[in-house]
């Protein structure tokens, strides 16, 4: 009996015994699973806060970015707005009012008329905002500055000037419109020459990103517009035949002349400059 007791004690003590490994080793596998959903949970945790941190940096940077633009942004007057690309240096731009407008040319009217500029047409357009000058070579030289920009007259080795007739000059571009002996420092108030169609599209990439905006070269139909306004006058001023009173034409100057000049006679509708004359003007 005594045999049987000391077995059958023996047999329970190892129950137990067998009984508190399951339970230890169950204990252990949900331990181990409690260790990977937290580590899961903490992954996920950890993932959301670094996308949260990502969102608040980037909404952050672009704040700043807009906080930076809207200072750059000056409103003159309800249909005029400055952009400062540089202190001291602003780049002044009109509205031009939603609406349609008389595009192209009339024969009738307008005898020097080219053919691809027929037939007049009415062209309805949204509202937009255009340069109220040129860019100047002082706005030109700031953005040349700022990214090292080269322009392609320098790329290529030389430029061409009209004089009557197109005359190639080697060496020349922005910054030496007569050649390598010739600078721009008198000229800083003169629309900047000698610039090609992706040199301006570059002026125009930087100004945007200055602004918070997007500054495009306009198009054909925006710079008409902007030229002559609704009634289909010939001239910025009206029909009156070109004088010098009011434009820099026909080898009057022999050069540029500074933008504003002819203001008092010569401005556009919208109070645009050297809508006609000094220089010609890219479009888009």
């Amino acid at each position: 009996g005594e045999v049987r007791r000391q077995d059958g004690g023996r047999a329970r003590l190892q129950g137990e015994e067998d009984e508190r490994h399951r339970a230890l080793a169950e204990a252990v596998a949900v331990a181990a699973r409690q260790r990977m959903i937290d580590a899961e949970t903490q992954r996920r945790l950890d993932e959301a806060q670094r996308q949260r941190l990502l969102i608040e940096v980037a909404a952050a940077v672009v704040a700043k970015c807009q906080t930076e633009a809207n200072q750059r942004l000056r409103r003159i007057s309800a249909d005029r707005v400055a952009l400062t690309l540089a202190p001291g240096l602003e780049m002044e731009f009109v509205r031009v009012p939603a609406g349609e407008f008389l595009m192209g040319s009339d024969k009738a009217k307008e005898s020097l008329a080219w053919d691809d500029e027929l037939p007049q047409h009415r062209l309805k357009l949204p509202e937009y905002w255009i340069a109220k000058a040129p860019v100047t070579v002082a706005l030109f030289a700031v953005f040349a500055k700022a990214l090292g920009h080269r322009p392609t007259a320098e790329t290529i080795g030389h430029s061409w000037h009209w004089t009557g007739k197109w005359e190639k000059i080697e060496k020349a571009d922005w910054s030496h419109p007569g050649g390598p002996a010739t600078g721009f420092e008198q000229k800083q108030n003169h629309p900047v020459t000698h610039v090609s169609w992706d040199d301006g599209m570059a002026f125009c990439t930087w100004a945007s990103k200055l602004g918070g905006g997007e500054v495009l070269l306009p198009s054909e139909a925006e710079w008409e517009k902007a030229a002559r306004g609704i009634d289909g006058r010939i001239y910025p001023w009206g029909n009156e035949a070109p004088d010098d009173t009011r434009l820099n034409y026909n080898q009057n100057v022999k050069d540029t002349t500074p933008v504003g000049k002819y203001e008092v006679k010569g401005q556009s509708p919208y109070g645009c400059d050297d809508m006609a004359g000094n220089v010609r003007e890219w479009t888009r």
